[in-house]
């Protein structure tokens, strides 16, 4: 990529830097409720990216920013769109042959991300199959990188996708495998893993709430309930809180707070 004069000062920018630079301002216009400006920049990155040939984990950044913003505008056949494309273009990249590690590692890190954002978008349209295929895959790309931590955070997802279809069985498994995986972050991940157990053991409690196991369940959101306070996550403090007040009151509907795996951005 060559160097190009930027329209807005004398400062001689290449297309990599406009485009990371366009990427940032499309989120903080996303993240400020701006959505037409920020559409037109990210549309014009996407487009640059094309132009440009810019390397699949870049451009799979772009579109999955482009991909938040029509989501949050209603326009979720274009956010799929843009996020199986992302996620294409990444996995052809990881086919190629003697790719070097740390590539390897980037690539799957944003298919990781990609993949996860699929998964959380075809959940919220309650398409379960599709949802829980995606998830599934992050949690591979992120194992693939490394990225134990986010690993574990899709799995609290998965499971949390197989709770809201009321598979409470199969969403134990998933929590159990990632209650595992994030106890052995402990050491080197001690923030994230106090976040992650949080959610976990919260999901544990809604799954046994779900099968009648209300002892257990208590015991369970109890459980979460410390690690939450530990992390200080206000917001799961406070639905802990009335929860373990409520006693036998029926369940509400649970939320999802997945500490440290949100996103690989």
């Amino acid at each position: 990529m060559q160097a190009k004069a930027n329209p807005l000062g004398n400062v001689k920018l290449s297309p990599a830097d406009v485009v990371m630079k366009s990427i940032e301002s499309g989120k903080m216009l996303t993240d400020r409720g701006e959505y037409e400006q920020a559409l037109r920049i990210l549309r014009s990155v996407d487009e640059i990216c094309k132009r440009e040939g810019a390397p699949p984990p870049v451009h799979g950044l772009a579109l999955r920013v482009l991909s938040d913003a029509l989501l949050l505008t209603g326009e979720l056949e274009e956010a799929r769109g843009c996020l199986i494309t992302g996620i294409k273009m990444n996995e052809l990249a990881l086919q190629q042959p003697g790719l070097p590690q740390f590539l390897v590692q980037d690539v799957s890190s944003r298919l990781g991300d990609l993949c996860g954002a699929l998964g959380e978008l075809e959940r919220q349209t309650k398409n379960w199959k599709e949802s829980l295929r995606a998830l599934r895959k992050s949690a591979g790309f992120f194992e693939g990188a490394d990225l134990k931590q986010f690993q574990v955070a899709t799995l609290n997802r998965v499971a949390f996708t197989l709770l809201e279809k009321k598979d409470y069985t199969d969403a134990l498994g998933e929590l159990r495998e990632a209650i595992t995986l994030a106890d052995a972050l402990a050491e080197d991940h001690a923030a994230a893993c106090i976040c992650l157990r949080a959610t976990n053991f919260r999901h544990q409690a809604a799954c046994h709430e779900g099968l009648g196991e209300t002892d257990l369940a208590k015991e369970l959101n109890a459980k979460a309930l410390t690690e939450a306070t530990q992390s200080g996550d206000a917001g799961l403090i406070a639905e802990l809180n009335e929860k373990l007040n409520l006693g036998d009151e029926p369940e509400t509907e649970v939320i999802a707070t997945e500490g440290g795996g949100d996103g690989y951005l």
